[in-house]
């Protein structure tokens, strides 16, 4: 189906997919094109776009969207095209479609994985990952004070892709070294794709059972992603459903573990011409982790709402692709119902990065580590606490702010589940048509707290336009403001204001 409507002069659109935050929002002027038929970016996609004047727009799957010549066009999308509006505000437009067409989970996993930092593998070990390079990581985070109950074993615990048992040459005793992470404290989340290699005991059983992606002529297709070549399960064959679920259920009931994360899954893995749409296909991957206690994605389409833990893509370690994306991108997935996110792994997660760290930028972690340190979860791989007295000082700070609005923290998190309220939200939110809309280096922590994070190398000053007839006060120094803001942001120095 297709929709073209007029945008209204001084009108502020968002929606889409959750990689163009910093490209909202689209207004008259806007020249702006994606085909999202097959979601083309590394991240979650929703059909909803949500007006600052209160409109709204939804549909299910993917489409073509296009802003050019003061008029936004959806197309070719695969159902019907909803619209309407909701009231005269950005916020009225969310509530609307938060009501009428997002999920409302009954339960959502722990409040403690979102309040407390968590901690992942990747970056400090790679798919190298052993039992004693696990149990020394999360020992050097107990070692320097660090909260958080929640560790992601990355790629490389399991025998193969597709074969998720312990790899007993790294794990040759997994139940003991997760015994004793719960023993330090810690929840163990274990990484997953829906990728099976050929070599795998289970591969001609799938095949046979018809569990494994196929094209339109029904071949099976092999294809490549970035470790390799290999099958995709295909989770509209109920066969490939229980097969999964009893290979992730073992690892839940033998080990104890708490959930899983769910890479890759996005559109681009799945033939255009197979029986189900590679947007279909990503949904389904996406809902299938639902069932656990935690889930973690970094591609999605639709699902808004649902009880999922999301991720932004590897960032590199740059501050304008790297550092001053994550907060417009934040604040899309709050809009597009991806309440419960986080940045990448603090500093970035983009590997190649890593492979000669001599002139390394500590001024780019510490601003990493503030920029995220409101977000909705936060995310260490790289042992920042290891690395200067500097970076180990900031992510004591991050921690020890977080446990101080842990009581707020888990206000909005209900508030998310229960209303579709988002937890990070943008000027334009709570205070409407006040010319702040297209501000994008500031984020709001539910109505409470305005965050300006610094993302920009070398700055130490920052100029904040506040909200009319509010007044802030500035939590580093207590100084009250209302208007505008003029602040000094040394290194150590997040500018956090609080509502008065």
């Amino acid at each position: 189906m297709d929709l073209t409507i007029k945008m209204l002069p001084g009108e502020c659109w968002w929606g889409g997919a959750v990689e163009h935050g910093s490209q909202m929002p689209l207004t008259e002027q806007s020249e702006y094109a994606l085909d999202a038929r097959v979601n083309p970016t590394a991240n979650q996609f929703n059909g909803v776009f949500l007006s600052s004047e209160g409109r709204y727009i939804v549909f299910a799957g993917g489409g073509t969207v296009r802003a050019a010549g003061g008029e936004l066009r959806i197309g070719d999308t695969e159902g019907e095209i909803f619209s309407g509006k909701a009231g005269n505000t950005l916020k009225e437009a969310h509530k609307y479609v938060a009501e009428h067409f997002y999920q409302k989970p009954a339960a959502l996993f722990p409040a403690a994985y979102m309040t407390e930092p968590q901690y992942c593998t990747w970056v400090e070990t790679l798919v190298d990952v052993t039992q004693e390079k696990l149990l020394a990581y999360a020992e050097s985070i107990r070692g320097n004070g660090l909260s958080g109950r929640l560790l992601i074993v990355d790629d490389g615990w399991m025998k193969d892709y597709g074969d998720w048992r312990f790899d007993e040459r790294k794990f040759p005793d997994a139940k003991g070294t997760i015994g004793k992470l719960k023993e330090l404290g810690f929840d163990v989340v274990l990484w997953c794709v829906p990728f099976v290699n050929e070599g795998c005991p289970d591969f001609p059983y799938l095949k046979g059972a018809g569990a494994l992606v196929t094209d339109g002529k029904g071949d099976l297709v092999i294809d490549e992603w970035w470790n390799g070549k290999s099958a995709v399960l295909d989770l509209s064959n109920p066969a490939a459903r229980e097969w999964f679920g009893a290979k992730l259920e073992a690892l839940v009931r033998d080990y104890g573990v708490a959930g899983f994360k769910f890479d890759a899954g996005g559109p681009v893995f799945y033939p255009k011409d197979g029986a189900v749409s590679p947007n279909e296909q990503s949904r389904l991957w996406s809902e299938f982790g639902t069932k656990y206690g935690y889930v973690e994605l970094r591609e999605c389409v639709g699902l808004g709402g649902a009880a999922i833990a999301q991720r932004l893509c590897d960032k590199p370690l740059n501050w304008k692709r790297g550092l001053s994306v994550l907060a417009p991108d934040i604040i899309q997935c709050g809009l597009l119902g991806y309440y419960y996110c986080c940045a990448d792994m603090v500093g970035g997660g983009n590997i190649s990065d890593y492979a000669d760290l001599k002139n390394f930028d500590e001024e780019f972690y510490l601003r990493s580590c503030q920029c995220a340190a409101l977000f909705p979860m936060i995310q260490f791989s790289y042992a920042l606490w290891r690395r200067t007295d500097a970076l180990n000082k900031a992510v004591r700070s991050v921690c020890e702010l977080r446990r101080s609005l842990q009581p707020y923290f888990e206000e909005l998190i209900e508030g998310a589940r229960t209303r579709g309220e988002p937890i990070v939200r943008n000027l334009e939110y709570e205070f409407p048509h006040q010319g702040l809309a297209e501000v994008k280096d500031v984020f709001l922590l539910g109505s409470k707290y305005l965050v300006s994070p610094v993302v920009c190398g070398g700055e130490r000053r920052k100029k904040i336009v506040l909200p009319q007839g509010t007044r802030w006060r500035y939590l580093p120094d207590g100084t009250i403001y209302e208007g505008e803001a003029d602040v000094a942001c040394d290194l150590e120095t997040l500018p956090v204001f609080e509502r008065v």
